[in-house]
């Protein structure tokens, strides 16, 4: 059984960008029914980190 769970939702602990961003181009795939590249969603991901 686990006593404790740790929650790194800013990145902090490890890097997540790679399983965000690959997330969201799931979903973008499933709802928009449109391919994006990494590349192209990696851009939204610089603006957020900017604006924290």
């Amino acid at each position: 059984m686990y006593k404790h769970i740790v929650f790194d939702v800013d990145g902090t602990l490890i890097n997540t960008e790679y399983a965000v961003l690959h997330s969201l181009q799931d979903t973008l795939k499933e709802v928009q029914n449109k391919n994006y590249k990494i590349e192209e969603l990696d851009l939204y991901w610089v603006l957020r980190a900017k604006r924290q």
